[in-house]
């Protein structure tokens, strides 16, 4: 990698969509230009969340994943010190904690990335992630589901087709249905056979 390329920081669950990934390639991202002083280099992906399943969006909005340019990446940019100017340069940690850049929506206000949150096979497996992984809870393996946080609680009544009592997180009011065909990932475009799955 050089400082002039663009790096990227996301989870696996995370994705830009493909209009945007295309228009980051062909249009002046101002965040992308040589010269950056390096204090808020981050494009942010406005991102439509999945709880568990295509079946289950939330209208509220995520900001990952993240990109930076080069020259603003430490042990890639400029400086030996992890420095640009007295700026610290960015590690993998601030890419996703830091603060520093622009959220961008798209031009109709809809979503520019994608997060497939908890989607997995199993109870099993999703009640191990909990228990291991970053946001770990020590009772995961026991206890109810919708009680370890709030993402889970609207995930669990979503599949029980129970309305929704979080205000931080809310359902579309028809469901997918509520989200033009086109903004959707490619391979989930036919909602009905992805739920044949």
């Amino acid at each position: 990698m050089t400082k002039d390329d663009i790096g990227y920081l996301g989870d696996v669950d995370e994705a830009f969509t493909r209009d945007f990934l295309r228009a980051l390639q062909i249009c002046d991202v101002p965040q992308f230009r040589p010269g950056q002083d390096c204090k808020k280099p981050k494009v942010l992906g406005s991102t439509l969340n999945f709880q568990g399943s295509l079946l289950c969006p939330s209208t509220s909005r995520g900001f990952h994943p993240d990109i930076i340019i080069g020259e603003c990446i430490s042990r890639i940019g400029p400086a030996r010190k992890g420095e640009k100017n007295g700026v610290k340069l960015w590690n993998g940690h601030d890419f996703k904690m830091r603060d520093g850049g622009q959220m961008i929506e798209a031009v109709d206000g809809s979503h520019t990335a994608f997060h497939f949150h908890n989607f997995f096979s199993t109870i099993e497996q999703l009640r191990f992630k909990y228990k291991t992984y970053g946001h770990i809870h020590h009772t995961a393996k026991f206890a109810p589901l919708d009680v370890l946080n709030h993402e889970l609680h609207f995930m669990v009544n979503c599949a029980m087709n129970r309305s929704q009592n979080i205000k931080s997180v809310q359902p579309f009011e028809r469901g997918i249905a509520s989200i033009d065909k086109a903004n959707l990932p490619i391979a989930f475009q036919e909602v009905e056979s992805y739920a044949q799955l």
